[in-house]
């Protein structure tokens, strides 16, 4: 993707918050080049940018692979790509969430990371962001995903969601 940090502010149903990832990001292609050029596990890239994350966005709590709701198990009610539901929803975890532990009406961002070299497709990811929004009450919804393997790295694919 030519301009990344143009399409992340540009679509961005909160610019405020789109700056702060876009700074988040560029500490960890400065810092931690070498995970991201290396083709590192996705979950090794998103704690480093949650890490980044905390530093920025102090106020907030921000966790990665957060799975609790109101103090119970986080569960969406979607379809899986199989077509399978499950009445009692899908246990989920996010990849990166902003919010505050404990208050439902602080659910503000979940991020879900892709890496360019994963073999398997970002529908899931979609549809969790779909569903913290429409079940959790998620303010916004975030797709990242980032190109690795490579010694230039960049974001091959930006989504932005929100309550419509």
């Amino acid at each position: 993707m030519q301009d990344w940090k143009a399409k992340l502010i540009n679509d961005s149903p909160s610019k405020e918050y789109a700056v702060l990832i876009m700074e988040a990001i560029n500490l960890l292609f400065t810092k931690d080049m070498f995970l991201i050029s290396n083709n590192a596990n996705e979950r090794s890239i998103t704690f480093k940018l949650a890490e980044y994350l905390s530093y920025i966005i102090s106020s907030m709590d921000i966790d990665c692979e957060y799975n609790l709701n109101d103090g119970v198990p986080k569960r969406l009610l979607i379809r899986k790509k199989d077509n399978s539901k499950n009445e009692d929803g899908f246990l989920v975890y996010p990849d990166i969430v902003i919010h505050k532990r404990g208050r439902k009406d602080y659910n503000v961002l979940v991020i879900e990371i892709k890496k360019s070299t994963s073999n398997v497709s970002n529908e899931w990811d979609i549809q969790k962001i779909k569903g913290y929004i429409e079940d959790l009450d998620y303010k916004f919804g975030l797709y990242l995903e980032i190109e690795c393997g490579m010694e230039q790295t960049s974001i091959k694919d930006i989504q932005w969601f929100n309550h419509e």
